[in-house]
């Protein structure tokens, strides 16, 4: 048995995998499309010819795939295929989902027999080549301390720690889950990082933002932020954080 697996080698999953397996860390992978596995099996990973082979190889498996549905697929949820894959197994759920479905899903896994890590990362296809991403992790401290060697690669090797899942941040926060990176935008999110960070929270604000428009991951256009990927205007209601006094060059104030 490898000791990690990755399942999901999209836009974000194919460079994150990458650099997991540069550290030198076994890994097997897995992707719906099969090409998107080579550059990793070049990389020196294992490729599965199925997701449940992932599962019979590796105990702790991070999946980072394009909505809740895909998840269950993989996972086998709502099947008898779905205890004998997690059970006794570390899921990292890297997504984006739900507050309803990250909260069953956990309790599914849970009950199953295995532990469940919350592990969402923000940024765009060149903060994840480069390992520059921001990683944010929520689970039992046992489970998050074992996940923390594979995870930390694809960010920066500084997965920032909450006390609860993104999803029951945003939640708390008030913020809705349909929002653009609405974990990001999680004022407990932010309040927990800056704690750890040694930053006041509008302090935090303005890097995330400096970094957000260096890396292309949203754009300044008519005094207002928009996801770079599909250009959607990201609402004051749905950032709904607190803006710093001052805006570092070369970033303006969205107005």
């Amino acid at each position: 048995m490898v000791d990690v697996g990755f399942i999901g080698l999209g836009v974000m999953g194919q460079p994150m995998a990458l650099n997991v397996v540069r550290t030198g860390t076994p890994l097997v992978v897995w992707n719906r499309t099969p090409a998107r596995c080579e550059p990793l099996r070049a990389a020196g990973a294992e490729v599965a010819a199925q997701s449940a082979q992932v599962f019979e190889r590796a105990a702790t498996v991070l999946l980072i795939l394009a909505d809740e549905t895909a998840l269950d697929t993989v996972l086998g949820r709502g099947t008898p295929e779905f205890t004998s894959r997690v059970a006794r197994h570390t899921v990292v759920h890297m997504g984006t989902t739900s507050v309803e479905y990250s909260g069953s899903l956990q309790d599914d896994i849970r009950a199953a027999g295995g532990r469940y890590v919350e592990a969402p990362v923000s940024g765009s296809r060149v903060p994840a080549e480069q390992g520059e991403l921001v990683g944010m992790l929520a689970g039992d401290d046992e489970a998050v301390a074992s996940v923390r060697p594979p995870y930390s690669p694809p960010c920066a090797g500084r997965p920032s720690r909450l006390r609860t899942g993104t999803g029951r941040a945003a939640d708390e926060a008030g913020i809705p889950t349909a929002g653009v990176e609405p974990y990001l935008h999680a004022p407990a999110w932010l309040t927990d990082s800056a704690r750890l960070l040694g930053r006041t929270s509008e302090a935090l604000t303005a890097e995330l933002v400096d970094t957000m428009l260096r890396n292309a991951t949203v754009v300044l256009r008519d005094g207002r932020l928009h996801a770079a990927a599909e250009h959607t205007s990201v609402t004051e209601e749905a950032l709904r954080v607190p803006l710093p006094r001052a805006w570092p060059d070369p970033v303006r104030r969205p107005r």
